[in-house]
This record gives structure tokens, C-alpha cells and sequence, in this order.
């Protein structure tokens, strides 16, 4: 039973990293710069953040900053916190 368990896990594991391997080519990447890391630690600082969180956070606001005057629009769920 054990096994079988074990066996059930691994192929959904399998399955997980499957689909992010299928999502990866939709993610906007970007690089992590000096700029980006200040204000991720800023948020973690301020915000009580953990700092994946920080630096999610502080990427997206980033990256809005860099479309605030494009024509072409993101939209963020999260609430600006700069």
C-alpha cells in the first residue's frame, strides 16, 4: 500500500513538472536587477514579505513602471506599494 502511495505521488509530481515545463514558454521573464533587489528588500523590510514574495512583488512593480507610459497596458493585481 505503502508503494502504491509512494507511486501515486510520484506521478503526480511528474505531471506538475510536466505542465510547468509546458506554462514556462507563457511567463514573462525578466532580469533580476540591483534596482529591482533594493526595492524587493524595501517590501520585505516593510511589507513583513518572505523574500520570493519580495522579489515577485517587487518585479511586477518593476516591470509597471517600465509600461506606465506605453500604450500597451499590464494589468497587476497587486496593490502598488511604491
Amino acid at each position: 500500500m505503502a508503494a502504491a502511495n509512494l507511486e501515486q505521488r510520484l506521478q503526480e509530481l511528474e505531471a506538475k513538472v510536466q505542465e510547468l515545463e509546458e506554462d514556462w514558454v507563457r511567463f514573462i521573464q525578466i532580469q533580476l536587477t540591483i534596482e529591482t533587489m533594493d526595492l524587493a528588500k524595501d517590501l520585505a523590510k516593510n511589507m513583513a514579505l518572505r523574500g520570493a514574495d519580495a522579489v515577485h512583488l517587487a518585479s511586477a512593480l518593476v516591470l509597471q513602471r517600465r509600461f506606465a507610459n506605453a500604450e500597451d497596458r499590464l494589468v497587476f493585481v497587486a496593490q502598488t506599494a511604491s
